[in-house]
């Protein structure tokens, strides 16, 4: 009778550390499946158009330091507007000819970026996690939306935000950790 007990609170035991385990790997899962796992904030900045707010943006890097042409790096990006994928590759795009960037190569990136973007609502978040200058993913609240591979893309496209010569250069500051954010 006591080894019978014994049995029973030993199965019932192993049932439960077997569920311990189990939940772990798949609390391991999830965690995996964030694209930021593993990177730190760099930086948090706001923009603003005239008096609107349009949205928060994050920088982060592996340690938390940012150093041009070291990868991976993430830009996040929460949105405080709607605004239609068109006119965000618009912004883009412009952004691109203000730096500089020759007409026929923006155009290229514009093309590589306009299957993979979206509209986004207010309270959205687009992200972009570059492994390198020429390869990166685009999410949207977490869900990808696809890879994009084009030397110099990713390079560009975080350089609107963070080149020497950003149209923006306080959120430049703000994402570089240079200056706090009051957001």
């Amino acid at each position: 009778m006591a080894i019978t007990s014994a049995r029973n609170a030993f199965k019932r035991l192993s049932g439960a550390l077997l569920l311990v385990a189990i939940s772990s790997f798949a609390g391991a899962a999830v965690s995996a499946d964030n694209p930021l796992d593993g990177m730190s904030r760099v930086g948090k900045g706001k923009m603003n158009w005239l008096w609107l707010e349009l949205y928060h943006a994050s920088l982060y890097t592996v340690d938390g330091q940012y150093q041009h042409g070291r990868y991976p790096q993430a830009l996040e990006i929460q949105y405080s507007r709607d605004i239609e994928a068109k006119d965000l590759l618009d912004a883009t795009g412009s952004e691109w000819q203000k730096q500089g960037v020759p007409d026929a190569q923006v155009q290229a990136y514009l093309a590589k970026l306009a299957p993979v973007w979206v509209d986004v609502q207010r309270g959205d978040t687009l992200l972009l996690v570059a492994s390198d200058e020429s390869q990166g993913e685009f999410f949207h609240n977490g869900q990808s939306l696809g890879k994009v591979n084009d030397t110099g893309l990713m390079q560009a496209f975080l350089g609107i935000w963070l080149r020497d010569d950003t149209s923006e250069p306080s959120l430049r500051a703000q994402l570089l950790g240079e200056t706090s954010c009051d957001c």
